[in-house]
């Protein structure tokens, strides 16, 4: 496609450089028409172990070079059962390119795998994200530091993460609820007599490239809708317990208590979406209107949520009906997580139920066409990149978004916030923020 016959020649003309086209743009098959021999590629487990390299390899890339494939967290040497920031010595050769998939995994600045990326040499570094601010601006920091090394030397643009900071937003002390001084040194948002449009513009300058997907591709349309349900009686009960005293008790008799503020909000947001997400008997308005919807479904369907519990829940639902389901979430190991997206898209599975954080980043789910969130991320842009996965290229059917809300709950409130905020926003939520909603 032409946007991948120019992001090739921009890779050719820029040897160390980020590609950030929004997700579904085939950055992967890109990089590897940009890549010099031998590659290295470091991606997240769940990316590697979900075998999206190996098929863009044996597709656009078969037996032409030397690939090796390395999660982030295996980068290090380790001494005993303690990993290092020292590079593991196999690695410690001059690569022609080095590929970093997800790069924002890469914005801790003191995490030993990041440590250890950087002592890797190659002719080529290509940084891809379709996120590439996606907490934190400051944390891109990390990023720029991979792209110009040569400006990352003590005294130099990049050589001080504070200096860097100062520059472009506001540093100050940060406190405790009760006043106490936490440190003296907590980034905030960007500075008054700064601009967003500044900040790209002098820190990535001509090494980043970023496109969006509707200005690149024609993919067959997508629909957004909301469904919203009512809470059963016993999930009401339990709800308006919850938020009036921070107690409720099932049925079986089990309390379910919220310390704080916050896990209140939690306890709630999952109550939202069912008893049974709470460890009761059957009891949600929400995962009922999910059987329906995923009853003489054609087509295999994605279903995520935000909590473990809730995609647990929701497999449960859909193996009710006879369906044939797959689960991800963080406790699913790699091998397990390559085979489900695997029979997913072999068509073997009707339902892939998963958490959003596992499933938001470099994997191909479109043999779906219809993708229906429990729950939503607090993070907006994990929600787009969940949605990515099956509205990209190699879809040829309509694809159709459903959300489902639980009238009367934070949910509504939560989708409202979403709208309004980005995720650096979202970090930085006040406490009447909160309490508005619970």
């Amino acid at each position: 496609m032409e946007h991948q016959r120019s992001g090739v020649e921009f890779l050719r003309a820029h040897p160390r450089a980020l590609l950030a086209d929004e997700p579904g743009l085939g950055k992967s098959r890109v990089a590897l028409e940009a890549a010099t021999s031998p590659v290295l590629i470091v991606g997240p487990a769940m990316v590697l172990d979900g075998g999206v390299w190996d098929d863009e390899i044996e597709k656009w890339a078969p037996g032409d070079a030397y690939y090796r494939q390395e999660p982030y967290s295996r980068l290090m040497l380790r001494e005993g059962r303690h990993a290092t920031s020292t590079l593991r010595p196999d690695l410690r050769r001059h690569w022609g390119t080095v590929i970093f998939d997800e790069a924002h995994y890469l914005k801790g600045r003191k995490t030993k795998w990041t440590l250890a990326a950087k002592q890797i040499t190659s002719d080529r570094t290509i940084l891809l994200t379709g996120t590439p601010l996606s907490n934190w601006a400051h944390e891109a920091f990390t990023l720029l530091q991979m792209m110009f090394p040569d400006e990352s030397k003590s005294g130099q643009r990049l050589g001080s993460y504070w200096r860097f900071c100062k520059e472009w937003f506001n540093v100050g002390p940060s406190y405790s609820r009760s006043g106490r001084l936490l440190t003296h040194h907590a980034v905030g948002d960007l500075r008054a007599d700064r601009t967003w449009d500044e900040f790209i513009a002098d820190n990535w300058r001509d090494r980043m490239l970023r496109r969006l997907r509707d200005a690149c591709l024609d993919l067959p349309p997508m629909t957004e809708q909301t469904i919203r349900v009512d809470m059963t009686p016993a999930q009401a009960k339990a709800y308006r317990e919850l938020k009036k005293d921070f107690v409720t008790w099932l049925d079986s008799g089990e309390e379910i208590a919220a310390w704080s503020q916050a896990a209140q909000l939690v306890k709630l947001a999952m109550c939202a979406t069912g008893l049974e997400v709470l460890g009761g008997a059957n009891g949600s308005g929400k995962l009922d209107a999910l059987e329906t919807l995923l009853k003489d479904r054609p087509a295999p369907t994605l279903v995520v949520a935000h909590f473990r519990a809730s995609v647990a829940a929701a497999a449960a639902r859909a193996q009710l009906n006879g369906l044939r389901v797959g689960l991800i979430d963080g406790g699913t190991t790699s091998v397990v997580r390559g085979e489900v997206v695997r029979q997913f898209q072999a068509g073997e599975l009707d339902v892939l139920c998963a958490t959003i954080d596992t499933i938001s980043e470099g994997l191909t789910l479109n043999a779906a066409d219809q993708v229906i969130f429990v729950e939503r991320s607090w993070r907006p842009s994990r929600n787009e990149q969940c949605l990515r996965r099956i509205h990209r290229i190699g879809q040829d059917k309509p694809v159709s978004a459903i959300h489902l809300v639980t009238r009367g709950s934070a949910d509504e409130r939560v989708i409202e916030l979403l709208k309004a905020k980005s995720d650096q926003q979202l970090k930085a939520l006040t406490r009447s923020e909160l309490r508005e909603l619970v």
